[in-house]
């Protein structure tokens, strides 16, 4: 359940980081926090506007410049309307005022108008991954042991966490192994491979190129995977076949030359050419 208290943080911090005001009356915490807890918002409203706002402090935090979205500050703008309509509503009669149905009015189009604007920000995110459930990644690596018996994932601590993810794709190292995390049409698609992280051969600097971003970076900061393609389309005769990348070993800067490049498909084309045994170019 999202406490009010925070979704008031994450709102005070952005209105002050990015200056936003409306004309009029001014709220306070305590009308922001009133129009949470008894505005009439449902609990899903809720909890997509405490994401959203999630969402806009960690796409700020990675991307930096890159990440400028007027429609998240629409939406920060039609919900101080909302709670400050919301707050006039429950401003006591007095015996020189009249119940003006107006008011009523404008409160009801102000939420409806944060609704929508809800909806439409969210449109922006959709490639992103977003919060994932720690169940749903652990059940695309599905893998039995020698033995017969089921082989646990480690999941990462954002997933594990439900932090909000502001990447196209996620990748960590368990030991000798790479799990890279994308999605491609609202589906989750995961990939496990065999890591090998290259080293620098003395003293000369040497560069390696990912594949992913085309980034040049340090060799130390290349890393060589290799993935089993699926022997389905193979000769009887060949068992597997492997497919070798040299990728950035941190996923957050790699997900940044991505961002700002708009090439973010290339890891789902890379996931979905091993799974379905299909030429790549990237």
């Amino acid at each position: 359940m999202i406490q009010a208290s925070d979704t008031l943080v994450r709102l005070n911090e952005i209105i002050k980081k990015k200056r936003i005001r409306i004309p009029g009356f001014q709220l306070t915490d305590e009308g922001i926090l009133f129009a949470l807890n008894q505005g009439g918002l449902s609990e899903d409203t809720l909890s997509k506007f405490n994401r959203l706002l999630e969402a806009y402090q960690s796409g700020q935090q990675i991307y930096g410049s890159h990440f400028n979205n007027p429609l998240l500050i629409r939406l920060i703008e039609s919900f101080l309307v909302f709670a400050r309509s919301t707050a006039e509503s429950t401003i006591p009669l007095t015996a020189s005022t009249e119940s003006n149905p107006l008011t009523t009015l404008a409160r009801n189009t102000n939420e409806q108008l944060f609704l929508n604007n809800i909806s439409s920000a969210e449109t922006p995110l959709a490639p992103f991954l977003g919060v994932l459930k720690p169940n749903q990644v652990a059940s695309l690596f599905k893998w039995k042991t020698k033995k017969g018996k089921n082989r646990t994932v480690v999941l990462p601590e954002p997933v594990e966490n439900g932090a909000f993810l502001p990447y196209t794709y996620i990748s960590w190292t368990v030991e000798k192994r790479m799990y890279l995390v994308t999605k491609r049409d609202n589906l989750l698609m995961g990939l496990e491979m065999s890591f090998s992280q290259l080293k620098p051969r003395g003293n000369v600097p040497r560069m390696g190129l990912c594949d992913f971003c085309h980034g040049q970076y340090k060799i130390h900061e290349t890393a060589s995977i290799t993935a089993r393609v699926p022997t389905s389309k193979l000769p009887p005769y060949q068992s597997y076949k492997s497919v070798g990348r040299y990728i950035c070993v941190d996923h957050v800067s790699c997900n940044q030359k991505l961002y700002s490049s708009n090439k973010a498909d290339r890891i789902a084309q890379f996931v979905e050419s091993v799974n379905q045994n299909t030429p790549l170019i990237l």
